[in-house]
């Protein structure tokens, strides 16, 4: 062979390289946004869908509603709203999950989510989508017809494959607040219609929201994940010749696989308490224990009331509630990792729109509202009688002529309630005249104080009976020598067991002064 034939050969192997590498890279990268226009395009000349406000609204606002005569407290509206390129699944199983999945434009915009639904004579193009398995023995691509039955055998294929290693799974969790049902569709991306899913939040109850902290938590590990292979000039559908509709499709066109928990946490603790004795419990529970769990935390998570929902696992079932601490220690410790026994399940998907293979944002709505009562809240004051060693609590200075009388002002103890507001209860007062001695107590029939010389005075103020968020516990502290009570809630402040009062513990929950 000479050397201008050798040269010739070089030529056509370089090109040969060069044609391969363009034919393997002439589809759009699955993560970009990057809009196809293209003249094949049948969907091109029809509207894309919209979402139902636009994307300047996107905003957190708060405005006050409405006033209650009864209790003087402002219920606020929070509104907000996030916009997200990915949507959580709450129902593997649903019909329409498969990559290339036709929806109706008009439904994505009125969140029903509707498929399309074509004549038997239509024959749609086919598709091609990538898996993104790593260690598979065998190609990670698949051509199909793009209906639900090709998609889930050709998955099922690659799921039979001999995988070689682990697959990264990261274990990823939130905690955040849930204040409405419609905050916590937002929260958990999932633009549905889900009433079902709230029936495995048995301890949720919205109306209890000023009273009761609750919490969402969401675990997500993602496996792997299935894309559609995009053609780098938009030629992905042939427009069927019966659809009428103005407004383009859209399409399924990424699928993510893994496993993924939406639980409810009812709890008396704030959220940062919550969240690391989470994290903590989570670490020990996955290392099979060890000194990682301090009491407090553990408190925290025995005080916890969870119940959820969880999708894939080792379970025969994709989808299963689940309720109690045993079951969600469980669920953390068991299937961690993708392997032949734990696969995943539909977690998530991205849809695009089939006018230009934009991705389709979807923008959630989480409004809810909250009462504003802190123009009822009022400094409860001591008050100190130097000679008979009375100590007296009052929300109003001027109620009695306090230092005409004797007594010494102590300053401002705790802020507590004027008038009744959801989820308190009066503070009753009885008075031992005799003794100066003054108890207050939120269960009026926790002892027999008229019985044994306390006359009833009435409601000296409105407290909790628990803890709410914000609040502090005040102390009862009762000296048998002097026969005298007095109330804390900073009982770090005073050394008073040093100095003969012995602690009965919580009588109520007030607000820090």
């Amino acid at each position: 062979m000479n050397k201008q034939t050798k040269n010739a050969c070089l030529i056509l192997a370089f090109a040969a390289i060069l044609g391969s590498c363009k034919k393997q890279n002439n589809f759009q990268d699955p993560g970009t946004d990057q809009q196809i226009t293209n003249e094949l395009n049948q969907f091109k000349d029809l509207k894309a869908p919209q979402t139902s406000r636009s994307k300047s609204e996107n905003l957190t606002k708060t405005q006050s509603v409405a006033a209650d005569v009864n209790s003087g407290c402002t219920a606020v509206l929070h509104q907000q709203s996030a916009e997200f390129d990915k949507l959580s699944v709450l129902d593997p199983s649903t019909d329409i999950m498969y990559v290339g999945s036709l929806l109706d434009g008009q439904s994505i915009q009125e969140g029903t989510y509707k498929p399309i639904f074509l004549s038997a004579d239509y024959v749609r193009k086919p598709i091609t989508y990538s898996v993104s398995i790593q260690g598979s023995n065998q190609a990670i691509s698949k051509t199909i017809s793009p209906d639900l039955a090709s998609f889930r055998n050709s998955m099922q294929e690659i799921m039979n494959a001999n995988i070689i290693g682990q697959q990264p799974a990261n274990f990823t969790f939130e905690l955040e607040h849930a204040r409405s049902k419609r905050e916590i569709e937002m929260k958990i991306k999932a633009n549905l219609k889900f009433s079902s899913f709230f029936s495995s939040l048995g301890n949720y109850e919205e109306s209890q929201l000023s009273t009761k902290n609750y919490y969402l938590l969401k675990i997500y590990q993602k496996f792997f994940s299935a894309d559609i292979n995009i053609p780098s000039d938009g030629n992905l559908f042939n427009k069927p010749a019966d659809y009428t509709g103005t407004i383009a499709p859209v399409y399924i066109s990424t699928i993510d696989y893994g496993r993924s928990a939406y639980l409810l946490i009812e709890s008396s603790y704030d959220s940062s308490r919550v969240y690391k004795s989470l994290e903590a419990s989570f670490g020990f529970w996955k290392i099979g224990g060890g000194g990682s769990v301090t009491k407090e935390q553990k408190d925290v998570m025995d005080n916890m009331k969870i119940s959820g929902t969880v999708i894939g696992g080792s379970s025969s079932d994709a989808v299963k509630t689940i309720s109690g601490l045993q079951a969600f220690q469980e669920y953390v410790v068991n299937s961690g990792n993708m392997g032949p026994d734990s696969r995943g399940e539909v977690i998530a998907y991205k849809l695009r729109n089939a006018k230009d293979h934009g991705i389709y944002k979807t923008l959630i709505n989480g409004d809810y509202y909250t009462s504003d009562c802190s123009s009822q809240l009022g400094g409860v004051t001591e008050f100190f009688h130097p000679r008979t060693g009375g100590h007296a609590f009052t929300i109003n200075v001027n109620d009695y002529n306090y230092a005409q009388n004797g007594w010494q002002n102590f300053g401002v103890k705790f802020n507590a309630y004027r008038n009744q507001i959801p989820g308190t209860l009066p503070v009753h007062l009885f008075l031992y005249e005799r003794a100066n001695r003054h108890v207050y107590t939120i269960n009026r029939y926790d002892w027999n104080y008229e019985g044994e010389g306390g006359r009833y005075i009435g409601i000296a103020f409105y407290a909790y009976p628990g803890q709410v968020p914000g609040a502090l516990p005040v102390y009862a502290f009762y000296h048998a020598s002097n026969n005298k009570n007095t109330y804390t809630a900073y009982p770090g402040e005073y050394a008073y067991e040093q100095n003969g009062w012995r602690n009965l513990g919580i009588n109520f929950y007030a607000f820090p002064r």
